[in-house]
């Protein structure tokens, strides 16, 4: 019996399902209303003697793997993982090698974080006059008693090596608590700390974040005010965040997916919110489907990830400059990303949080998102708030703010119908407009943005990636084994690094091209001969085969370096505003040593 097979001998289809449907008796079957489409009469079938679910209404369908790849957005690997587990199957086909170094380390990094969470909630517990003032805090901020338990929030206590010593006690070393982000080197040797590391996080409100799995991934804090001075204030960061390691990548994780997931193809949209309060304030308001950034801008990972439960996308950030900035560059990201735009106006309050705690918050926050209004139509009431267009500097101004998004929409009757509402407003012939619009140039990645506008580059997709695969697949197959393969390489596309590791277990062990095929999905199977069948018609030589591998890798190599550089100037430069001084000296240090591999 194969493992697919006794995972399913060992599982019942129905319990998997009715962890995320409400199941109704049908003969000898189950029913539900489709998660993957909106119908009122439910169509979903499961059969448990078959091991099988069908939706009539949508044509969905598949086995018990399928339905978690598909509603959780996973690769069958994952999906194998989780499935194995909660049947209690050893996997026959375990990794060996460095993959298996690395998947033993995630899996412990995830224990670590997982006891830490525990560590910050039981801090809550006993009635401590720290906890009583915090718990007093978070109630005043509108949070439930049951909310709190529900997302997991704790605090760290104002101490130097508490979670140090607590998870030393459950047997993990410094390295790996420190390269779980969890606890740093001290910089200052004074009586205070005698010690190699200190605590991280110190005298915050702990905002737990999971992964799609509910997995702690990492942690947001928040400085809790009344334990410290104002000059001890001063010189630290009202929220510091883990920073990034195998499981946490602030660029790829959404705060609250993992509780927003189902929601969000119910609704079939997503709320996007900036902090972690304002993302719980309206998970406990009834409004789950919403999920939020955590330390960083909307990244176009992120949006792939929304695309995966549904194409309609609602921003709500905050109602400052600050927040109008962020959202400009959401809805720019978002609808190159090919999501159906709308943004959520905050009014009477700085953001969702503020206007949720109010007695009748949840009903005009309902209010709010049921008048939100679309991405141009925002850029417009934007624009003509600034701008009135009775002279015509002003009127040249508004055509340099508004053509570029105008030109941003996909459907062409859609795009005329604002150029006329545009040529209205200024009182001009729609010609003009219509030849000003198609004189705005557009980068590769479309990108586009008229005659002396900053652009910033945006990789649509991963094309250094593919070729790499596609390169290294037929070299490899030709019978040649001298490239330098590197596993130190990160793909913009995590299916691309799935592959990519898939592949380099097959080199090491020195495998047919045949078995990594074997290994494969099918649809990854058919994905990868398709990009060999690409560079077949590019690369003849293989000389010039072996020497392009070799750039492209330090290629990827290099993006990554120059990726990381930029997040750590980004932090460098808060750090600063903020007069952290020891972190901008930690951050500076870690800057330099990165900078230079690019020597």
């Amino acid at each position: 019996m194969t493992d697919l097979e006794e995972i399913k001998s060992r599982l019942d289809i129905a319990d998997i399902i009715r962890g995320y449907l409400r199941l109704e008796k049908a003969g000898a079957n189950w029913k539900a209303r489709c998660p993957f489409h909106n119908e009122k009469t439910p169509s979903f079938m499961v059969s448990s003697d078959k091991q099988i679910w069908h939706c009539f209404g949508c044509g969905e369908g598949g086995d018990i793997f399928g339905f978690l790849m598909k509603i959780d957005g996973l690769e069958f690997k994952e999906a194998l993982k989780i499935l194995a587990e909660r049947a209690g199957v050893k996997l026959q086909r375990q990794p060996r090698g460095d993959y298996a170094k690395e998947k033993n380390k995630k899996e412990t990094f995830y224990e670590i974080n997982e006891w830490a969470a525990k560590f910050f909630e039981k801090q809550f517990q006993g009635g401590t006059p720290i906890s009583k003032k915090i718990t007093e805090y978070l109630h005043g901020r509108g949070l439930e008693e049951e909310t709190i338990k529900n997302f997991r929030l704790g605090y760290a206590p104002k101490e130097w090596r508490s979670l140090q010593s607590f998870l030393k006690s459950k047997g993990y070393i410094d390295s790996d608590i420190a390269e779980a982000g969890l606890i740093i080197k001290s910089q200052i040797i004074s009586s205070k700390i005698n010690n190699e590391y200190h605590d991280r996080f110190r005298g915050r409100i702990m905002f737990p974040i999971a992964d799609i799995q509910g997995r702690v991934a990492g942690f947001t804090g928040r400085v809790f005010d009344p334990l410290f001075t104002k000059e001890e204030l001063e010189k630290q960061g009202k929220y510091v965040n883990s920073p990034e390691t195998i499981i946490y990548n602030k660029s790829r994780i959404l705060y609250g997916l993992d509780k927003a997931k189902l929601a969000l193809r119910k609704k079939n949209a997503c709320i996007l919110v900036e902090g972690n309060m304002d993302l719980i304030m309206s998970h406990q308001a009834g409004v789950e489907n919403a999920v939020a950034i955590s330390g960083t801008a909307l990244t176009e990972t992120q949006i792939g990830t929304i695309r995966r439960y549904t194409e309609n996308l609602m921003i709500a950030f905050d109602n400052d400059e600050a927040g109008n900035l962020a959202a400009k560059r959401s809805i720019d990201l978002a609808m190159r990303g090919g999501l159906n735009v709308k943004i959520i106006t905050i009014k009477g309050a700085k953001d969702p949080a503020d206007i949720l705690k109010e007695k009748d918050g949840a009903l005009k926050w309902q209010v709010m998102i049921n008048s939100s209004q679309g991405a141009v139509d925002f850029y417009f009431s934007d624009v003509f708030s600034k701008y009135s267009a009775d002279s015509a500097e002003n009127k040249r101004k508004i055509t340099q703010a508004l053509l570029p998004v105008i030109r941003k929409v996909q459907n062409k009757v859609e795009q005329y119908h604002w150029l006329r509402v545009l040529a209205e407003h200024l009182n001009v012939k729609e010609e003009f407009l219509i030849e000003a619009l198609n004189s705005i140039k557009t980068n590769k990645a479309g990108n586009y943005g008229a005659a002396g506008e900053k652009k910033q580059f945006i990789e649509t997709r991963d094309a250094a990636g593919e070729n790499l695969i596609g390169l290294a697949v037929k070299y490899y197959e030709a019978g040649y084994r001298d490239s330098d393969f590197s596993r130190n390489l990160s793909f913009l596309d995590a299916r691309l690094g799935e592959i990519y590791d898939c592949f380099l277990n097959i080199v090491k062990n020195e495998k047919k091209i045949s078995d990594f095929y074997a290994r494969l999905s099918d649809e990854n199977n058919n994905f990868v001969k398709k990009l060999v069948f690409i560079v077949e018609k590019k690369w003849e030589d293989e000389v010039l085969v072996k020497n392009d591998i070799d750039f492209l890798i330090k290629k990827i190599q290099f993006r990554k370096i120059k990726s990381d550089l930029n997040d750590l100037a980004r932090d460098i430069k808060k750090a600063e505003l903020n007069k952290d001084r020891e972190t901008v000296k930690i951050l500076k240090e870690e800057f330099n040593k990165i900078a230079g591999k690019l020597k």
